[in-house]
């Protein structure tokens, strides 16, 4: 049995992209999308990293509205010459609908354990059903006790994306809904994330408690790899996704089909659903 040193997942080392700023509405950058295409980049962080990073927490808020509901789908780009030439490293995050910090909602969080090489920068673009601006933040996490033994990887697939939105699903109520398919593994990856918003044609929902199952399978047999994942939703039209569901590592080879079901608390406010993988 291989013996891992204790202490051998922590990290000595921290970067935010919000600094020392007192938390806000308007904490993190802003980030204006564009419709019909990704916009410009915005810089997160800006200023090259001096230790490399072996994982990235996004955290993403305000970009929900009253009586409406916001699709986006945002990138993460990373710049390692440490300038503002931003290569996309973690595409198309479902991150519409994410409720503001002061409106007593945590917002939508994704982890990935990537690896950013030092002297990077950090960017954020988006393609949205509206172009209207909200707030990113990153965090990366640095200097681990054992770098030996951090398993980390160089990029994320996108499974169920189309332009800002994700794929349609009908949730369940009394039981769990059908499985619906957002793709196939083009490569070999091992960590994941799912991304959840509520479809722009409903701008009217309820407060309920949704939640998500994700599975690898062949549309017959299905291997579940998260379970369970809890959104929750406001008749305030804002959406949020606890920070401790940070994602679940589980090997699957290339050419493996990516499914999806949910169900929910109460009257169905229809979702676009993703997933994301981490490979390398």
């Amino acid at each position: 049995m291989l013996h891992v040193p204790v202490g051998a997942n922590t990290f000595g080392g921290f970067t935010n992209s919000w600094g020392t700023s007192r938390p806000s509405s308007t904490l993190g950058t802003s980030v204006t999308s564009a419709t019909g295409a990704k916009g410009s980049w915005a810089n997160v962080i800006s200023t090259p990293t001096s230790d490399a990073a072996y994982g990235v927490l996004i955290w993403v808020h305000t970009s929900g509205a009253s009586s409406q509901s916001r699709n986006y789908a945002m990138d993460i780009g990373v710049d390692e010459a440490g300038g503002t030439s931003y290569t996309v490293r973690i595409p198309d995050l479902l991150v519409g609908g994410a409720g503001s910090l002061t409106a007593g909602r945590a917002g939508v969080y994704y982890y990935f354990p990537l690896y950013v090489p030092p002297g990077s920068t950090i960017g954020a673009r988006a393609w949205g059903s509206v172009t209207t601006a909200f707030r990113v933040g990153v965090q990366i996490l640095q200097q681990p006790a054992n770098p030996s033994v951090i398993r980390k990887g160089s990029f994320v697939e996108a499974y169920g994306v189309t332009a800002s939105a994700g794929t349609s699903v009908t949730p369940g109520t009394t039981s769990e809904g059908a499985w619906t398919s957002l793709g196939t593994t083009s490569s070999r990856v091992w960590w994941w994330q799912v991304g959840y918003q509520i479809t722009t044609a409903d701008t009217t929902w309820g407060n309920a408690a949704i939640a998500v199952d994700l599975a690898v399978g062949d549309g017959s047999n299905f291997n579940i790899i998260i379970s369970d994942m809890l959104v929750t939703s406001s008749s305030a039209e804002a959406l949020g996704n606890p920070p401790i569901q940070a994602g679940v590592e589980f090997p699957v080879p290339s050419g493996t089909g990516v499914y999806v079901r949910a169900q929910h608390s109460g009257t169905v406010d229809n979702p676009n659903i993703a997933a994301y993988a981490l490979g390398g």
